[in-house]
């Protein structure tokens, strides 16, 4: 019988570490991040309100929030203390509705 070539005991190797059957010895994948939602607008940014919908505070850290939306109708939530506006469009809303199963029944 004619050796392995050392190509071959590469590919042995290789699919050895990758490809486990067993669990322990399986790599652990690391978790994807996921996608961030809305925008995150700079400290500084404007929000032309066209109507302010709600103010809320937070028991635990005090910090109030407002949500209103912009002259398109754009959802917007403004941090009190820091000033910065998150923003995010309707189809987006709509989606992560969809997600927590507002079209399930019951």
């Amino acid at each position: 019988m004619a050796a392995p070539t050392l190509e071959r005991c590469e590919g042995i190797k290789r699919n050895r570490r990758e490809h486990s059957a067993h669990p322990k010895h399986r790599r652990p994948q690391p978790a994807a991040a996921p996608a961030p939602v809305g925008t995150l607008h700079p400290v500084g940014t404007e929000l032309v309100a066209h109507h302010e919908y709600a103010r809320v505070l937070t028991e635990e850290t005090g910090d109030t929030y407002t949500l209103a939306t912009g002259i398109g109708g754009t959802p917007a939530i403004t941090s009190g203390r820091t000033g910065r506006i998150w923003t995010l469009d309707w189809e987006a809303l709509i989606d992560l509705a969809v997600q927590a199963g507002i079209d399930k029944e019951g």
